[in-house]
């Protein structure tokens, strides 16, 4: 075997590595026998200091698996004591038709301020844009408290109108006038996101 260097095109199933000299990438190779090989076609990458090989792949805009890393746009679908779960529907601005990807907001990464209860900012069928910040289990890890993430769209939960901002963290219900506190992304009422499927 021919050594593998970083740039080089590979198909998928062709061989990289031993698995004792460079770990791969969980999403674009796979290790069977004590060999790395390619899952995907593409350009290899490799990180000599962390020891580390992936492909890299110009379908990447095209991508449906998450990532580290990736903007996301989904429901708030329960709500837990500690935590958030969120059905992605949106993952780098391309529609998932499909679906079926959990993302979980732990309630430390929920705000960017101290959060008592999370029923006082979110609730159920919110519209969230956040960002992937690691995976546990069949689970996305997800963040709320960093700059471009929160609430991007919310209906009053009394009458189903939908809420207009008036304030920092604050929504007005046109029809019925109740307030809300959430937090809300900067462009709040205002994002216009392009969705490609």
């Amino acid at each position: 075997m021919t050594e593998i260097k970083s740039g080089k095109l590979v198909d998928i199933g062709e061989e990289l590595v031993d698995d004792n000299e460079y770990i791969g990438d969980k999403l674009t190779t796979f290790t069977e026998n004590g060999k790395v090989y390619a899952g995907t076609t593409g350009i290899v990458k490799i990180d000599k200091k962390n020891r580390k090989i992936k492909i890299e792949t110009y379908n990447d805009e095209k991508r449906i698996i998450p990532r580290v890393g990736d903007w996301v746009i989904g429901t708030v679908d329960y709500i837990r004591k500690f935590s958030l779960e969120i059905e992605v529907h949106v993952l780098n601005n391309r529609l998932l038709i499909e679906g079926g990807i959990y993302g979980n907001v732990h309630i430390s990464k929920a705000s960017s301020k101290y959060v008592k209860k999370l029923e006082d900012l979110y609730q159920k069928n919110d519209i969230v844009r956040a960002k992937i910040i690691g995976r546990a289990a069949d689970e996305w890890r997800l963040a709320l408290n960093i700059p471009k993430t929160g609430v991007i769209y919310s209906e009053c939960k009394f009458c189903g109108h939908t809420l207009k901002r008036v304030g920092h963290e604050k929504l007005l219900c046109p029809f019925c006038e109740n307030t809300e506190r959430k937090v809300l992304a900067p462009d709040y009422g205002e994002s216009r996101t392009k969705i490609v499927y």
